[in-house]
């Protein structure tokens, strides 16, 4: 089912949507599916390959990454997967299979239900083809979306620094 324009208009402050103008928002509502998701349901499984983004419009999703195998014996005591994000309105996931077709980098799974914007590579393609100058929007909001995920990492990495160094 088409995404209604009216779904994103409203999340337009989010970083993904944040560079598209209104008539962005209505060619990318065309090229997006609505999808509801029940509780405890995979969107995305770690490994698996990927050629879609999903939105979320409603609910949360866990990011989640599993644990590597040759991990100290220390860490094997922890459970196996780690939770890297609770996921909500207006924000995505898959964006960096969707851009790169690489396997996904972590599982993501329905905290509650949820309704997303699904965009698919096919989807992207026809969007950035039909109108060069809205693709180029929207693919800058995929470019800050990613810029916004590692500057997060960073910012992780330098508290654990941080810790590791002050005991």
């Amino acid at each position: 089912m088409p995404v209604a324009v009216a779904r994103l208009e409203e999340l337009r402050g989010s970083t993904f949507l944040s560079p598209c103008r209104e008539e962005d928002l209505t060619a990318l509502a065309g090229a997006m599916d609505e999808v509801t998701f029940a509780r405890d349901h995979l969107l995305y499984e770690q490994g698996a390959s990927g050629d879609a983004m999903h939105l979320i419009l409603a609910g949360q999703v866990g990011v989640l990454r599993a644990a590597e195998k040759d991990l100290p014996a220390a860490a094997k005591t922890r459970p196996r997967d780690r939770i890297l994000a609770v996921v909500g309105p207006g924000e995505c996931v898959g964006e960096m299979a969707l851009i790169d077709g690489e396997p996904r980098s972590a599982t993501v799974v329905a905290v509650d239900q949820v309704v997303t914007a699904q965009l698919t590579r096919a989807g992207y393609d026809r969007l950035r083809a039909a109108d060069i100058r809205c693709g180029i929007r929207v693919t800058l909001g995929l470019f800050r979306l990613i810029s916004h995920r590692i500057r997060q990492v960073d910012k992780s990495l330098e508290q654990v620094h941080h810790r590791m160094y002050t005991i």
